[in-house]
């Protein structure tokens, strides 16, 4: 691995726990950890996504973890809202983002903002989950090869089966 892939991981590692050490010092949920993860290592067989064309896209996650939010059933209970929530009471609403829920790492739910207009390449999605499209612009669901296999307009708030779905043009 290049000595620049070891410094960016080994300081992606350390402002992770510094901000779970703070958010438990502070009696926050971990959930309210935001990151990016154009700037992140995703582990192997793990969610992740990443832009691939378009300006002014990016993609962030947050982890709702099931040992710190009451178990399994209950983290999901926030992630859907936090999905779902209005007037500023997640942050999809507040940026106008395209958001659904993945498992990762078999211990919580992690919730992918896709913000702006362009094209995101989607790694180990899969599942049904649910999604809502805070944009007014139609989201468009493509294969492998970036055709199009279906339609998920501005305002939708329906589960997906990400099973079929690779990329995502998140403005039509």
């Amino acid at each position: 691995m290049p000595i620049l892939t070891k410094n960016r991981v080994i300081v992606m590692t350390l402002t992770a726990a510094f901000g779970l050490l703070l958010s438990l010092v502070a009696g926050l949920p971990a959930a309210a950890q935001t990151s990016s993860d154009r700037n992140s290592v995703a582990a192997a067989g793990q969610p992740h996504a990443v832009p691939v064309a378009g300006g002014g896209r990016d993609v962030h996650h947050v982890d709702f973890l099931w040992s710190l939010e009451g178990g399994r059933s209950a983290a999901a209970a926030y992630a859907r809202d936090y999905v779902h929530a209005l007037n500023g009471r997640g942050q999809c609403d507040d940026h106008d983002d395209l958001c659904t829920i993945q498992i990762f790492n078999n211990d919580r739910y992690r919730v992918f903002h896709f913000h702006g207009c362009g094209v995101f390449h989607l790694y180990d999605f899969t599942g049904l989950f649910d999604t809502h499209n805070h944009r007014s612009s139609t989201a468009i669901w493509l294969s492998q090869n970036y055709s199009e296999i279906g339609w998920y307009t501005g305002g939708m708030r329906a589960p997906v089966d990400w099973g079929p779905v690779h990329h995502i043009r998140t403005c039509a």
